[in-house]
């Protein structure tokens, strides 16, 4: 693809509030892509919820006072009162959407490959009269993928996103989509159960266990409406045959399994280092002739994590069997039973 006057540079956003080095090490990044030239940098820093923020955030402050270069254009605001991530990357997009009619979105724990911005640009351009692809990614988790000979892959659910490039419309799309309604049929029809099932043991975990059964707080807004997050959107993707595009080598390694982020929580054993993410300054895309999810990534796809196992696809069917049984009440007296029993059990041990 050659560069051109009728080129829609999508802006980068990035939500944050007081880790510093995490900030430091995503932009820096960013600015080795040699499309951040023509690309817009927009930071939102929010504002510091308790005391123990501040330290952090003063540094932040002092770091992106003394201005950014290396991009289009840097645009920063700083919130008067805590806004939390979700909202604070909502009013990042709600900016944005009144110049751009796509966005790049990062969280500030995130790394990138020196040609993540080209890879971002080139696929909201390439896919995006495409009604099915609804969003681009800038990771994928290394596995032996099935890449027909391509470099980019078609799936319908991805267990993290690191870096996603939406398009206005299908945000839109995907915020009207991503609701109650939606996620309450789910659990009645044996069919959309079966297609979680055959797509994401992993999603069929998520929504039975913390959609249905506990719910998750991030996967819902304060008044309890389902917001568009990844988790939520996978869900999305599987069940109305939607799709996202994904690199076959990863171009995002994440550095926030620290115990300092909001949602994930300290993984020792995880060593971001070690993830090995493409090196190329420049990406072409190289789309095979027969581009759909083919029957080998989608095992893949099914069973991502590498974790859940027969006995837990049984728990997750029993729990949803035994909710829809009992009702929400009843459920949910049933879990503070169990959980009594197995606080007896423990102490008698």
């Amino acid at each position: 693809m050659v560069i051109g006057k009728n080129m829609i540079y999508a802006p980068i956003i990035i939500p944050t509030l007081n880790r510093y080095e995490h900030l430091k090490r995503c932009i820096e990044s960013l600015q080795k892509n040699e499309w951040a030239k023509y690309t817009e940098l927009y930071i939102s820093v929010d504002y510091p919820p308790k005391e123990v923020y501040w330290e952090g955030y003063k540094k932040v402050k002092r770091y992106l006072d003394t201005g950014i270069k290396g991009f289009k254009k840097f645009n920063l605001f700083y919130q008067n009162s805590n806004l939390g991530p979700y909202k604070n990357s909502l009013f990042l997009k709600k900016i944005v959407f009144k110049k751009y009619d796509r966005f790049i979105i990062t969280e500030d724990d995130n790394e990138f490959s020196p040609c993540f911005i080209e890879y971002m640009d080139k696929g909201l351009e390439i896919f995006e009269s495409d009604p099915n692809i609804m969003l681009i990614c800038g990771h994928n988790a290394d596995k032996n993928w099935n890449a027909n000979g391509g470099n980019v892959l078609k799936l319908s659910s991805l267990q993290y996103y690191y870096g996603t490039g939406f398009w206005y419309h299908k945000w839109v799309k995907l915020n009207e989509g991503v609701n109650i309604k939606l996620f309450n049929s789910i659990g009645r029809n044996p069919y959309y159960i079966w297609k979680l099932y055959y797509n994401s043991r992993n999603m069929l975990w998520w929504y039975v266990h913390r959609y249905l059964c506990e719910p998750y707080n991030a996967m819902f807004d304060e008044n309890g409406n389902l917001i568009p997050i990844d988790i939520n959107n996978n869900i999305f993707c599987i069940i109305k045959n939607k799709y996202m595009i994904v690199p076959v080598k990863s171009m995002v390694r994440n550095h926030g399994r620290d115990g300092s982020g909001v949602n994930a929580g300290t993984d020792n054993g995880y060593d971001p280092i070690k993830i090995d993410i493409d090196s190329h300054n420049n990406f072409e895309y190289c789309i095979p002739a027969d581009f759909k999810l083919n029957k080998d990534n989608r095992l893949i796809q099914a069973g991502i994590d590498g974790k859940i196992k027969f006995k837990d696809n049984f728990k997750v069917l029993q729990n949803l069997v035994l909710r829809e049984a009992l009702g929400d009440k009843g459920y949910h007296k049933f879990l503070q039973i169990q959980n009594k029993y197995r606080e007896k059990k423990v102490r008698r041990k």
